[in-house]
């Protein structure tokens, strides 16, 4: 099938053909690892961080989300790549001892779910106990934050950085309530320099207890309207949370999805704009099938081939595939 082509595999000899390639794989690659929206089956420490009830009840019911973008998966594999970098170096480099990757903890009355990237101690601490580590991919605007010292602890990181790196510090604590050990250290990580900050979250730490008991509560509550099948109060709109929140546009906010915007339905307009969208729509098809019948004809390895009564191609030297429409007389004419 056509929408197939990104797996078939050019011959390497098509040097432009196989960049190409490699360009539309790389992008479906990314597209074939977004997850179907499906019901979230425990209150994550990732989510109890959010500061919208109703985005923590939308993910537990698998409410309708908006799609996400193969760039949006981009970075979140990223923050894999750059995760297992960092066990690498701290190993390597700075000779600690990681175990304890993808530690869980068994779920409690409060349903909470709690993974760990891993743990650390020194290599000849061998009576020590572990601390907690997590590590966080950070964006330039807030690594900016980090190398002008704005950034020194705990409370700077949950007062003073961008609200979904807040949330990793109530991520914390309730892995520091669940693991029992005597802190966390937080590497956060900017992919460009390759450079790391390391920011301690000491168990006994005032700011530990306090947003635990936070998120204890929030669990409590998402769990009541989970029962009463009752949809929290939205938040007021927030452009960086709801604007950046899944369920936005789709069941939560759909109102403001076009809100403040001329409509212009005079029909010649309409009629032009239909048309743009079904001509960009054809020519992505277009490309689409070229890319599919080239790579199956550079496959044969035949410079000379027709495709049943619609096309004739021929390859050059330089792996270039050019296509000729057959005329129907080359099988029918009289």
């Amino acid at each position: 099938m056509p929408d197939e082509n990104v797996y078939l595999t050019p011959h390497t000899t098509d040097v432009v053909g196989f960049a190409q390639w490699m360009g539309r794989r790389w992008r479906q690659a990314f597209a074939d690892l977004r997850r179907e929206n499906g019901p979230a089956l425990s209150n994550w420490a990732s989510l109890l961080g959010h500061q919208c009830l109703r985005h923590i009840y939308y993910k537990r019911t698998g409410a309708e989300a908006k799609e996400t973008r193969p760039e949006t998966q981009a970075i979140f594999e990223s923050g894999n790549l750059i995760e297992r970098d960092t066990i690498s170096v701290v190993r390597q480099l700075l000779e600690l001892d990681w175990i304890r990757s993808q530690d869980s903890v068994p779920k409690d009355e409060l349903n909470i779910g709690a993974k760990i990237d891993g743990g650390i101690r020194g290599l000849y601490n061998v009576e020590d106990p572990y601390l907690l580590t997590e590590v966080k991919r950070v964006n330039a605007r807030e690594w900016a934050k980090i190398t002008d010292g704005e950034i020194q602890g705990i409370h700077d990181m949950r007062d003073k950085c961008a609200w979904w790196i807040q949330k990793y510090v109530t991520q914390g604590a309730i892995y520091l309530h669940y693991f029992k050990e005597p802190g966390l250290i937080f590497i956060l990580r900017e992919p460009s320099s390759g450079w790391a900050k390391f920011v301690p979250m000491p168990a006994d730490a005032q700011i530990t207890i306090e947003l635990w008991e936070e998120a204890k509560a929030k669990a409590q509550t998402i769990n009541a309207h989970l029962e009463a099948e009752q949809l929290p109060e939205r938040i007021p709109w927030d452009k960086q949370i709801c604007g950046m929140c899944d369920f936005a546009d789709t069941v939560c906010y759909p109102e403001r999805a076009n809100k403040g915007a001329e409509v212009l339905d005079h029909p010649n307009l309409v009629k032009a704009a239909r048309e743009l969208v079904a001509v960009q729509a054809a020519a992505k098809r277009l490309r689409e099938l070229k890319d599919y019948l080239r790579e199956i004809v550079l496959q044969t390895e035949i410079d000379h081939v027709v495709i049943g009564d619609a096309l004739e191609a021929k390859v050059s030297s330089s792996g270039a595939v050019r296509f000729t429409e057959l005329k129907g007389e080359f099988f029918f004419g009289e």
